[in-house]
């Protein structure tokens, strides 16, 4: 019955009729984008739920990911005219779901189907545009995609004062959104241009940074400040050289721009220590596991620490300090995408684990939040990072990192660690 349903609620195609796909692109300024690459991917997975990262969507060779069932290919590309026109033209054997269902008529099931444009002035070829996905069928064998036009993002990032801050400041215009009032959610990538590093994200929505949010700067632009220790150390390549991205939906359209980037992050290694810790914990419905001196704490992302606990928690007893920046980097947190992991500090210096985990969450002070997942698929981090010319640190004892639902199905559990990093003032 199951696979009935399925069959009666997907439309159809026949494999060897022609189906046609059409549009026009355009520049930010709006003219039309002459001789640039249009490209049409197709995606399916075995939930039928899974959606691609934009990494996925911009890559030379779009590839799956085999441990969650899910699969893209690129099925074919073709070239804009002076005016910016672009036509596809294919069989329905071409953007048919492999394994689908097939009726007794020689009908078959279509799969999920994207146009992109990357961006021509972007050499790394990782932003652009795209559509939402479209499903084609018989009746409606020719679909109008409308005018793709680039996102004037005018991102850039500004470095200048990252030796006396410890930021990085990132800014962007805000996606035009019409008559919508729901408020614009925002994804930050960071990584080394070379490819070799470890890549950050940061999600964010227009309101408080405290809740995860980019907040409007002074320019009429939204912004969002990163660690610059954190990002020379983990997500740039060895002179401190990375690629920044923005990503933000519009009704009709998704978006990824490349901020400007003008010089390498600044060395700030010397200015900052790792904060002691006399005790680190995964806390679960098992028995509490000790993460001290394991792959968690390691001071390299790239390893992980598999934990065994179920947890729903990270404790960390810290030597008393003043923190300048802190997180969760690079973990794998289970039902990541309806998960958040909320940052938190006490200045309370438990007198055990046993007290940290009886404290009452008067006690803790919210610093930090992210949500979704970030990076990888069920992949997660959180990272704060504070002003150290302004009174906008804090001196905390311990720290503790929840995974929390966010709204979805299912309950997050941190299932491996990547790091947990606490730095301060040498």
């Amino acid at each position: 019955m199951a696979g009935l349903a399925t069959a009666c609620g997907n439309p159809a195609i026949d494999p060897n009729a022609t189906y046609a796909a059409v549009g026009t692109a355009l520049s930010a300024d709006g003219t039309p984008m002459a001789d640039v690459e249009v490209r049409m991917l197709k995606y399916w997975s075995d939930s039928r739920l899974l959606e691609p990262t934009t990494e996925q969507i911009f890559a030379d060779a779009p590839r799956g990911d085999d441990a969650v069932g899910f699969n893209i290919e690129l099925v074919t590309t073709t070239r804009t005219g002076m005016d910016g026109a672009f036509r596809f033209e294919v069989l329905g054997e071409d953007i048919s779901l492999p394994g689908g269902y097939s009726t007794a008529d020689g009908l078959v099931e279509g799969a999920k189907v994207v146009l992109v444009i990357r961006d021509p002035n972007d050499t790394l070829k990782r932003s652009g545009i795209y559509t939402y996905q479209k499903t084609f069928m018989r009746a409606d064998a020719e679909w109008g995609a409308g005018q793709l036009q680039m996102w004037d993002s005018a991102a850039s990032a500004d470095f200048s004062d990252a030796l006396t801050t410890g930021l990085l400041r990132l800014s962007w215009n805000a996606i035009e959104r019409g008559s919508s009032q729901v408020k614009n959610k925002y994804r930050i990538s960071v990584e080394g241009p070379s490819g070799n590093t470890p890549r950050l994200i940061i999600r964010c929505n227009e309101g408080d940074v405290v809740e995860g949010g980019c907040s409007p700067a002074g320019t009429g632009q939204l912004e969002r400040y990163l660690s610059a220790f954190s990002v020379y150390s983990f997500y740039s390549d060895a002179n401190g050289d990375v690629a920044a991205y923005i990503q933000a939906n519009s009704p009709n359209y998704r978006f990824v721009s490349r901020f400007t980037v003008t010089e390498p992050v600044p060395d700030i290694t010397a200015m900052r220590d790792p904060v002691g810790l006399e005790g680190l914990w995964a806390v679960g419905t098992g028995a509490d596991q000790d993460l001290l001196g394991t792959r968690a704490d390691d001071g390299d992302p790239k390893t992980r620490e598999t934990i065994n606990n179920m947890a729903t928690a990270i404790y960390a007893d810290l030597e008393l300090a003043e923190i300048t920046d802190s997180g969760l980097l690079n973990s794998l947190v289970k039902n990541a995408e309806n998960a958040c992991l909320v940052l938190e500090f006490s200045v309370t210096n438990f007198a055990d684990l046993t007290a940290a985990k009886a404290a009452g969450d008067a006690m803790w002070t919210q610093k930090g939040k992210a949500c979704g997942e970030n990076g990888a698929r069920n992949e997660m981090s959180t990272l704060v990072s504070f002003d150290t010319t302004a009174s906008e640190s804090v001196v905390a004892g311990w720290m503790r990192i929840r995974a929390v639902n966010d709204g979805g199905v299912g309950t997050p559990t941190i299932d491996e660690v990547g790091e947990v990093a606490v730095y301060t003032l040498p």
